[in-house]
């Protein structure tokens, strides 16, 4: 089979000088033995919460990994569906950004700011931008590639065969697969996630489906902002309770969640739709609120301990 995905993107960690004061959300000497999201890379994700989601672990607010946004610098446009919520007053969370250029087919790394929270901000916004994250000739490092493959090509798939030929792609086994249905299929319709391994590295990603039915469209368009996991923020409240639906799934909490603690390091990415959910669901773990803060126990439903990384079975 061919190689659609080349592969997982490079941990792009660059330095930044912003040191923002995190909230004492559980002692510190109790999160030695919490799990981690380790990097957060999403593609064409739409912003998700008020003020901007903050890596809670430490003082520095910045998630590792990147935010993609497909834009054309010589036409000045970018992304709708990037754009799409922050006219409702969200914003995208502290990160990297990388401009996906169709331009000249380039990508540009804008590091974690304050103002560069709201990049890309090109004043004309073109809906077919958004299908630029199916391409992987951007000039990509092969950790990038790799990354992308794995949350942009694996994110659509439904069907658990395919998703292991993607993975085993890039030179991952796939671990397992867990489903979960909308409300009547009404509030968000059928999504999987796949989680699968480095068996060299012993490191994870978990893949966030993007938009693929009427019923997460849905869920895209509940715009109402609602509390979640303790954070200080209010989130969207569609992409809370498609993720909500996920993590709470019967699959999910048997399949995936008790081997997360098996992983070296744990990453989170899907695109659009996947990328808004693999945000929440980054944001929530790296806070780790007790639970006399987590009325809604959000936490209690995602969080997981650390343990002796080991290769894990594949199907």
């Amino acid at each position: 089979m061919l190689r659609t995905a080349q592969t997982l993107a490079a941990l792009v960690t660059v330095a930044t000088t912003f040191r923002v004061k995190s909230p004492k959300h559980r002692p510190q000497q109790d999160r030695g033995a919490q799990g981690e999201v380790d990097g957060l890379y999403t593609y064409g994700a739409p912003a998700t919460a008020k003020p901007a989601l903050k890596d809670m672990r430490t003082d520095n607010p910045c998630f590792p990994g990147f935010r993609a946004a497909g834009v054309d610098s010589r036409l000045k446009q970018m992304d709708q569906v990037v754009w799409a919520t922050e006219v409702f007053g969200y914003e995208h969370p502290w990160g990297d950004v990388m401009f996906m250029d169709v331009s000249d087919n380039s990508s540009h790394i804008r590091p974690c700011s304050k103002k560069n929270i709201g990049k890309p901000n090109y004043l004309f916004k073109n809906p077919l931008l958004h299908v630029v994250y199916g391409r992987s000739n951007f000039g990509w490092n092969k950790f990038e590639k790799t990354m992308h493959g794995i949350g942009m090509l694996m994110n659509w798939v439904q069907i658990q065969w395919f998703a292991k030929q993607l993975a085993s792609d890039v030179g991952y086994g796939l671990v397992t697969s867990a489903y979960a249905s909308g409300e009547a299929f009404i509030r968000g319709g059928l999504q999987v996630q796949h989680f699968v391994q480095n068996p060299e590295t012993l490191e994870c990603a978990l893949t966030f489906q993007a938009t693929l039915s009427p019923g997460d469209v849905v869920a895209d368009l509940e715009l109402k902002s609602v509390p979640f996991c303790g954070l200080p923020n209010r989130v969207h409240m569609g992409f809370r309770d498609h993720l909500r639906r996920m993590v709470s799934s019967d699959d999910w909490q048997k399949n995936i969640r008790p081997h997360l603690g098996s992983c070296s390091k744990v990453y989170a990415t899907g695109t659009s739709l996947g990328g808004a959910t693999a945000e929440l669901f980054s944001a929530c773990v790296n806070f780790a609120p007790s639970a006399e803060n987590d009325p809604d126990g959000d936490y209690s439903q995602i969080g997981w301990s650390k343990g002796t990384p080991r290769k894990l079975p594949y199907v």
